[in-house]
């Protein structure tokens, strides 16, 4: 269960990471691909 739990909270961190991205630099794509992926 934790790494369930570890692992759905870093998916919902990257998610609020490319959100937050999006809105202050719409078009750094490359940025949120790096982040997303990393």
């Amino acid at each position: 269960m934790g790494v369930n739990l570890l692992t759905q909270t870093t998916v919902v961190i990257k998610f609020k990471l490319l959100f937050y991205m999006e809105i202050h630099d719409p078009h750094a794509n490359f940025i949120k691909i790096i982040k997303f992926m990393s």
